[in-house]
């Protein structure tokens, strides 16, 4: 059985109860990360700034994604990226929500999270591990589904599997009976829980730095800079994402 990295911010400590428990019930063996939290952080200097240039780099490559799942055509925005335009005549084009804008401390905290559970994954002796935020929420299927997504996604040989959803994103191509279903290019939708695979770790771990995006921009770029083939999604997911559901308020507003 693979093991479970728990993302959490100590100042909302209502949501651990249940997140470990969640985890637990369906059968994973748990460590809290608790390091990097964003009140705790003495980085100013990373918090204060943003290099525009390796904005603009790094949305280039996930730049028809976000696009897309946000409801645009992405085709109407052409070779803007690519067009030897200038930084400011591409701002004028981009919606202003892609636009360079620094990290908030909780964003910094949560990537270092992040960061944390994957090298522990990527230096583990499991083919996989599980990466949870703490806002899961258990269903009363959540065993069921995960180990019949975990038996699929093994026996794929995937290297990544969003658990949770999210952002009302849904695989296009169901795949028969399966629970999991391939997803290309891939992509993330919102991090709240996902398994990947011990040789995708360790290319993410070795490619993280520097980083300028939040968590989810930040694992899409690393999907999209290692050319990612088996990316999958589960049609019914495992967890509920309790942010997005109204059970929890978003660490955004902590």
């Amino acid at each position: 059985m693979i093991n479970a990295y728990l993302i959490h911010f100590t100042k909302l400590k209502d949501r651990l109860p249940s997140a470990k428990k969640a985890l637990e019930t369906i059968g994973l063996s748990t460590e809290v990360v608790t390091c990097w939290d964003g009140d705790a952080l003495m980085m100013d200097a990373l918090i204060n700034n943003v290099n525009l240039q390796l904005w603009l780099e790094q949305t280039t490559k996930i730049a028809p994604i976000l696009l897309q799942n946000a409801g645009y055509n992405a085709s109407i925005f052409g070779g803007i990226f690519y067009g030897g335009l200038s930084v400011v005549e591409i701002l004028k084009v981009i919606p202003n929500w892609m636009h360079p804008r620094p990290l908030g401390r909780g964003e910094l905290s949560v990537i270092l999270k992040h960061y944390y559970s994957l090298s522990r994954i990527a230096q583990g002796q499991d083919s996989h591990g599980l990466i949870a935020e703490d806002d899961i929420v258990l269903k009363t299927d959540s065993k069921k589904l995960f180990t019949k997504s975990l038996a699929e996604l093994i026996e794929c040989d995937g290297d990544y599997l969003d658990l949770a959803g999210g952002c009302k994103l849904r695989p296009s191509d169901l795949q028969g009976t399966r629970n999991i279903t391939l997803v290309s290019p891939a992509s993330t939708r919102t991090n709240a829980c996902y398994i990947v695979s011990r040789r995708l770790a360790k290319l993410f771990v070795e490619s993280y730095f520097p980083f300028v995006h939040p968590i989810d921009w930040h694992l899409l770029y690393l999907l999209s800079l290692h050319d990612v083939h088996k990316c999958y999604w589960c049609n019914e997911e495992v967890f509920i994402h309790g942010s997005e559901s109204g059970k929890f308020t978003s660490w955004r507003s902590a």
